[in-house]
């Protein structure tokens, strides 16, 4: 008897002892996998981080359309391929590439250097957060600011790089041009700024700055980040550039530089024929001659 009971009691420890180790995969299983959704919300949200200059979800239109239910009107497919190369894809007459690029001023998205699964991340935190908002807003309001002088003179000067940005990123100037008597032509690697509070208002290029959508733009200033006063004076330059354009001759200033440059090599050139006129005006052989006679 003792024997069969000792038997039943093992049994019994046996099959509880794996009812527990069940338990505790079952619990593993859920904590890895409750990890792992984590760990891609957390990602997606980084990686929202950069499309927020552009883009919100639920708070209407801003540079770019709002994101809220994106999943639901585009494919994750053509998602993908969106946000990896617009351009390409407007290229290649999608019609609904096509119709946001015209909606939103003929700005492209930049290319992004996200794969695959990087995008689909950002999709699952834009459900995520779209989810949890209520109605939707409508575009967001234009909000008008007045900018003083100091503002806008000194934001001038961070533009052009009279005034050196405090983390040493380089000037506005060494890739963009605006239209403005006081600056000489600006860089052509990047658009011209002269009506980006036309295009994107003042709050998208308050954005824009303060988190760049364009890779070249973001890699630039990823360790020489433009502070919020920055920011500041220069919005009020670009918002005051585009509001008095008029006011400005907008003369090519490039063709200032080509008129200059002309001029410089005719003076140049004209210096030479003087040089030149000067030492024809005696000959060789006289010269020659002359050396003889006096060492005679």
């Amino acid at each position: 008897m003792r024997k069969i009971k000792k038997t039943k009691y093992s049994q019994i420890i046996k099959v509880e002892t794996m009812k527990i180790r069940y338990a505790l995969g079952l619990l593993i299983c859920w904590l890895i996998s409750s990890e792992v959704l984590i760990g891609q919300d957390n990602e997606g949200e980084r990686l929202f981080s950069t499309c927020m200059a552009c883009h919100t979800i639920g708070g209407g239109k801003g540079v770019g359309p709002d994101l809220k239910g994106i999943a639901e009107l585009r494919s994750e497919e053509w998602i993908i391929k969106f946000v990896q190369n617009s351009t390409e894809l407007i290229a290649s007459g999608d019609a609904d590439a096509v119709s946001i690029f015209e909606e939103f001023n003929k700005i492209p998205m930049p290319p992004q250097a996200l794969s695959d699964d990087q995008v689909r991340s950002i999709i699952a935190y834009i459900s995520s957060k779209g989810s949890e908002e209520s109605e939707d807003k409508g575009d967001a309001p234009v909000e008008e600011i007045s900018y003083t002088d100091k503002e806008i003179a000194e934001g001038a000067k961070l533009f052009s790089g009279e005034l050196r940005l405090s983390n040493g990123g380089a000037s506005c100037i060494s890739c963009h041009n605006v239209q403005y008597d006081e600056f000489m032509s600006g860089g052509g690697l990047a658009m011209d700024l002269t009506e980006s509070k036309t295009r994107i208002t003042a709050t998208g290029i308050s954005a824009m700055i303060t988190n760049p959508g364009f890779p070249v733009m973001r890699e630039a200033y990823k360790n020489n980040k433009i502070t919020e006063d920055e920011v500041y004076k220069l919005t009020a330059f670009l918002v005051n550039v585009d509001d008095n354009k008029e006011e400005h001759s907008g003369s090519d200033s490039s063709n200032t530089l080509l008129f200059s440059g002309l001029g410089g090599l005719f003076l140049v050139l004209l210096l030479l024929a003087m040089l030149n006129t000067r030492t024809k005006a005696k000959s060789v052989n006289q010269a020659i001659y002359d050396r003889q006679l006096s060492s005679k």
